[in-house]
Formats: structure tokens, sequence, C-alpha cells
């Protein structure tokens, strides 16, 4: 008996070992088909406010307190950004925006595109963290957003970056891939439609500094301006997808 005990006891153990190695395969399975441009599913739902994230690149998108002086579409990179430059008394901003155009659409590297068209310098990286809630429905999105200081020989800027979606931001790629494959995952368990896709927004915002000055004091104007792009993106363009 105890010799069975004892031969159960390995198998077992053998057992959650080989089902934990092929997770782990899994799991890199699906990170490197992503990586290399391949989905590790075979039909990945539509995102359900596209033709609204389709029309944010035309239009732009209204900030209360914010006036949209200029608007228009550029060509970076592969991608094309909807640029505002908006105005609020004395302050002003250059908001830009990429947002997913089509289900198969993911984000890849659309800071590279961004450092590449503005040849700045940069420095004093760091994080800003916030929790954004949209007032319609509750949802709540912790979001981390990466900010630096860039300068060129005519500006410099606090400059502020993320991927938005319905729950959440952050602007490493992973971030949303894993939050994308949740909602997925919900979906193969009977969520409603509108929470199967997390689909998404790059977001640069620029906030024109003194030449060299010093990016601390911009940090909360640059917080509060951030945060202000989530809730709307939420409550338009991103909206269905974060009602659960």
């Amino acid at each position: 008996m105890k010799s069975l005990q004892a031969s159960w006891q390995r198998f077992q153990g053998s057992k959650v070992a080989m089902l934990a190695f092929f997770a782990t395969l899994a799991v890199v399975g699906t990170a490197s088909g992503y990586l290399q441009g391949r989905w590790s599913w075979q039909s990945v739902p539509s995102v359900p406010t596209q033709r609204q994230l389709q029309g944010l690149r035309g239009s732009g998108l209204t900030l209360p307190g914010w006036q949209s002086v200029e608007q228009q579409v550029v060509q970076l990179g592969d991608g094309k950004w909807s640029v505002q430059v908006l105005q609020r008394g004395e302050a002003s901003a250059v908001l830009m925006l990429l947002p997913q155009m089509d289900k198969d659409a993911k984000p890849q590297v659309e800071w590279t595109d961004i450092n590449g068209a503005y040849q700045w310098q940069t420095d004093s990286f760091g994080r800003l963290k916030f929790t954004v809630t949209e007032p319609t429905t509750g949802a709540q999105a912790a979001v981390t957003a990466r900010i630096f200081r860039g300068w060129t020989q005519q500006q410099t800027y606090a400059v502020v970056q993320w991927y938005a979606w319905p729950t959440g931001g952050h602007p490493e790629v992973s971030h949303w891939f894993w939050a994308d494959r949740a909602a997925q995952l919900r979906g193969d368990f009977g969520a409603p439609a509108a929470a199967r896709r997390q689909g998404w927004v790059a977001v640069n915002l620029l906030l024109p500094m003194e030449p060299l000055a010093d990016l601390e004091p911009s940090k909360a104007s640059a917080q509060a301006l951030a945060e202000q792009v989530q809730a709307q993106l939420m409550a338009g363009p991103l909206a269905s997808g974060s009602r659960r």
C-alpha cells in the first residue's frame, strides 16, 4: 500500500510539473506569435467601437475647457496620427492620437516613429500613475504613462505617452496585449460582445516648457491633461469596451 501511495504521489508531482511546463509553452507561444506578427487565435473578434476609433483620426478629440485651434492628419512612419493644437488661456498643448483602425491592428513602434519625427534629445524619464472613472458607466481605468523631457534647438516639451484602452493604459505594448487577450477569454465564457476586445489608442502629449526647464513643475499639469484625455476616450471611442 505504501509503495502504491508513493507511486501515486510521484505521478501527481510529475503531472503537475508537466501541466506547468505546457502552460509555460502556451504563454511563450502566444507572446512569441504576437511579437512576430501572428495571432495565436484564428478568429479575432471585432472591436465594438471600430467606427468611432476610425473617426477619431479625422476629427480629433474634444476636451472640455480646451479649444482645438488646429487639427490635421499627419503620417509618421507607417501610422497616420491625428495632431491637434490645443489652447486654454495662456496654456497650450499638442495632442497626438493614433487609434486602432481595424480589428487586427496592434500597437508596434509608435514611440520610435515619434522620436524619429522630432529628432529630439531626451532625459528626465519617469512615470505618471492615475485612475480615471468614466462618469456614465462608473468604469475605472488604472493608467501608467511615461513622461520625459524632450527638446530640440527650437523648443522644449514635457512629453507624456501611453496606450489607452477601455480598462487601463500603459506605454508598454505587452500590457495592452494581455488585457486584450483576457477580454477575449472572457468572451469565450459568455461575456457581452462589448467586453470581448480592448480597442486601443496611442496617445502622445506635448506640453511646451521654457528652454531646458526642469520637468518636475510641469508634471501636475501634464497628469491633469492626461487624465482628461483618458476619460474622454473612455466616454467616446473606447466607450463600449469599458461597459461590463
